[in-house]
Parts: structure tokens; sequence; C-alpha cells
């Protein structure tokens, strides 16, 4: 686990125990306490130990990276990590970066939106969550990569799409901020302001992740795999097949046909 998770959850735990305490005492016997609670004690754990032990365990077994392919590919879209950095005020950096490490605590405020708003959807958001970072595990194995920050600059600038062995969190490929952001938004119900605030946080949340995290291309998979963790939560079964090969195809169309679509931009 990174110092940055270790802060990230240990700040979320310690700040969103005491909203539920003081939620709890002035909702004894609301029961939309218990699960709220629960949800905060289970999303502390899965950042905090879950997410850590699987990423390390992947990391074992899929030494191998594929950032190169992924940074090569970005470039092929006409944009690259290294020239959005480039670019980027400092100052329009560091609120990305917040925006970004600000999911914990949105998810939570939207799983409480959905408890108690009357149109809410507590059970489908909590469901769509689970199956969006439980299936994400298995998804990191198809193209593990761990993000440029991670990944040797000179490789990545060198032109080079081979894999590479590298130790570290395979999980740039699809991305779960913009995945969970794009549920949010979602389950937006409808409330107009709710809607504003959840496209402006995806959209800050997208951009964030592109500050060394993770790639351009990411974002495609993970909007496809958002709606299959949403359909799921909302038992479209249907829908949810169809995202769910989409997202498939996606994977595995970079994983083994990416040094073709580099030298065929026109497939991207």
């Amino acid at each position: 686990m990174t110092t940055m998770q270790v802060t990230i959850s240990t700040a979320y735990g310690i700040s969103c125990a005491i909203l539920a305490f003081v939620w709890a005492a002035t909702h004894r016997r609301d029961k939309r306490t218990a699960p709220l609670i629960y949800g905060i004690l289970g999303v502390t754990f899965v950042y905090a130990i879950g997410f850590p032990a699987m990423l390390g365990f992947e990391d074992r077994i899929a030494p191998t990276k594929y950032d190169a392919l992924l940074y090569q590919l970005d470039a092929c879209l006409g944009i690259s990590v290294e020239a959005y950095l480039r670019i980027l005020p400092h100052s329009l950096s560091v609120v990305l970066t917040a925006i970004y490490q600000g999911l914990l605590w949105m998810i939570t405020l939207w799983a409480w939106i959905q408890l108690t708003k009357p149109w809410g959807n507590f059970r489908a958001l909590v469901t769509a969550m689970i199956t969006g970072y439980a299936t994400a595990g298995f998804l990191y194995l198809i193209v593990p990569a761990c993000g440029p920050a991670y990944f040797p600059a000179s490789v990545l600038l060198s032109g080079s799409i081979k894999p590479e062995l590298l130790h570290g969190y395979p999980n740039a490929m699809p991305s779960m901020h913009v995945a969970s952001a794009f549920m949010l938004m979602l389950f937006a119900g409808p409330s107009r302001w709710l809607r504003v605030t959840s496209i402006l946080f995806l959209i800050g949340t997208a951009f964030g992740t592109v500050l060394g995290e993770h790639y351009f291309v990411d974002w495609a998979g993970a909007i496809a795999f958002a709606c299959f963790a949403a359909s799921v939560g909302l038992r479209e079964k249907r829908r949810a097949a169809i995202y769910f090969a989409a997202t498939l195809a996606w994977l595995f169309l970079i994983r083994f046909a990416g040094p073709v679509m580099i030298e065929y931009p026109v497939i991207l």
C-alpha cells in the first residue's frame, strides 16, 4: 500500500466515522443509520486492505506491464500524458488531484443521498459499486498496467510498445475512478443540481486520472464498464451482458490488436 493510500483511507475512515456518529446520535430510530455505517466501514476496509492485497497478488502473477502500449495508443489519439502535464497549469493540477482523491467521500455522499431521497435507490448503487470493484480485479489482468507515473519515462518516450517487467499495482486499465464517477452520474436521479454536480465531478475525475495514474485510452473501457456495473445494480441483465461484452472486447482488442491499432490509427 502506498503512503497516499494510507493517508486517504485513514482520513476517510476518521472523517466519515465522525459524521456517522453524529448521524446515529441524531437519528437513533432511523433504520437508514445501520446501512450507512456498514457501508462506510465496508468502503474503508476495501480501500485500505482488500484492494491493495488483491492488487499486490495480481502484480506477482502478472509482472509484465503494458504501459508502453497504452502510452503509444494515447499518442495515436493525438495526445499523451506527458504533453498534457506539460501544458496543465499547476493550480489546475492541484484542483484535479483533490477531485480525484475525493472519490471515496463522493461515493459516501451519493449513498447518503440514495438513502434519504424518495427516489433514491441505495441497494442498486451499492450493488453496482460492489460489482464494479469485485469484477475490476479480474479485468486488470487482461491489460496489466501501472500508470505513467510508475513506468520509466525513457521507455515511454522511446516509442517502444513492448511489455516490460515492472513491479507495481496493475490497476490502470480500466480506470475505476472514471467508472465510479460515471456510475454516480447514472444515479443522480431527477435533481438538476445533482446531475450537474456529478457531470462536473466526472470531468474533474477523468482529467485527474491522467495526472499519472492512468492513460486517456482508459476512459472508453471505464465508461462501458460503469454501464455494466450500473445495469447489474438495476437488475437489467440484458444491458449488463451487452456492456460487459463491450468492455471485454475493448480490453482484448488493446491487448492483442494494440500494435495494429497503432500502425493504423484510423481504427481508433
